[in-house]
């Protein structure tokens, strides 16, 4: 069995770094998310969208090397939410689930870091030997 990247790096991004996730599409939003861009997963973190999306066949198995609870949320067709609101973004002073930046300001942010970013590579240490790393939020 392939296995598949981690998505690539962002240092607004809350999904474990090591593995791949998968990205849940609102009925309602009729989009998916474009690749770069900071989404929520189907794990109900942030990850960066990655260019290509896994493709699988009804009933094939995922490849080796993704988050677990995506496969799960997958496997039920359900998105896990987000945890609780646990803090207040430093930011706006929304409640958020996400540490210190709501998902909103998190977004914003990711977006501005990756216009003034020419990341070198998809992990933190390729950024930070590029001299571009960014907050650890």
């Amino acid at each position: 069995m392939t296995r598949v990247e981690p998505n690539s790096y962002s240092p607004y991004a809350t999904a474990a770094p090591d593995v791949r996730h998968l990205f849940a599409m609102p009925a309602w939003l009729m989009a998916s998310p474009r690749p770069g861009e900071l989404a929520q997963t189907a794990c109900g973190e942030l990850a960066v969208v990655p260019d290509a999306p896994i493709k699988t066949e009804p009933g094939e198995a995922m490849p080796e090397g993704m988050c677990g609870t995506c496969v799960k949320a997958r496997n039920a067709d359900v998105v896990v939410a987000p945890s609780a609101t646990t803090a207040d973004c430093s930011e706006c002073g929304l409640g958020t689930c996400h540490g210190a930046l709501c998902a909103l300001c998190r977004t914003d942010l990711h977006d501005q870091w990756r216009l003034n970013h020419n990341t070198t590579g998809d992990s933190p240490e390729a950024a930070m030997a590029a001299g571009e790393d960014g907050p650890h939020v």
